[in-house]
């Protein structure tokens, strides 16, 4: 699989692989313990082949490959997790540039609408405060006919 078909893998997808390379890791595990009961019972067969020089040029080949094994292992999980890294830097960064935008564009919204508030208010104070000079104008000849007060009859 290349680097870009990795690149366009989706979390999920770059787990489930992971969790496979961990089976594999396992059974591979499974296998260099097999090897080295192989290799303990052929201790024996050392002892009867008679020759260290044979024994060893057999054994030589498990380890050799139990070897390639671990190490394809071992760079399969760096590169992965390299990759989810990047991945992860990636999508904080993402985030954090979308909750900038998020509240740039609220703290503007806010401003607009307290701006608008201010105006009807403003506007309607106008509105009131003209129709109440407007009210006392016109009751003015009225105020003046409260204030004049009636005498009253004289013995009361």
């Amino acid at each position: 699989m290349t680097e870009k078909e990795l690149k366009k893998l989706r979390r999920e997808e770059l787990l489930e692989m992971l969790i496979v390379q961990s089976k594999r890791a396992e059974e591979l595990e499974q296998q260099l313990a097999q090897a080295q009961a192989q290799l303990e019972s052929r201790g024996i067969a050392l002892e009867e082949a008679g020759s260290i020089a044979e024994a060893a040029f057999r054994l030589n080949g498990v380890y050799e490959a139990a070897q390639a094994a671990a190490q394809q292992y071992l760079e399969n999980i760096q590169s992965l997790s390299a990759r989810q890294q990047e991945i992860s830097q990636r999508l904080e960064t993402e985030s954090r540039q979308t909750a900038e935008e998020l509240l740039s564009e609220t703290t503007a919204r806010c401003k607009a609408m307290e701006e608008e508030a201010r105006q009807k208010a403003e506007s309607y104070w106008t509105e009131v405060s003209q129709k109440l000079d407007k009210y006392l104008a016109d009751h003015a000849g009225m105020a003046e006919l409260l204030s004049y007060q009636i005498p009253k009859p004289p013995g009361r």
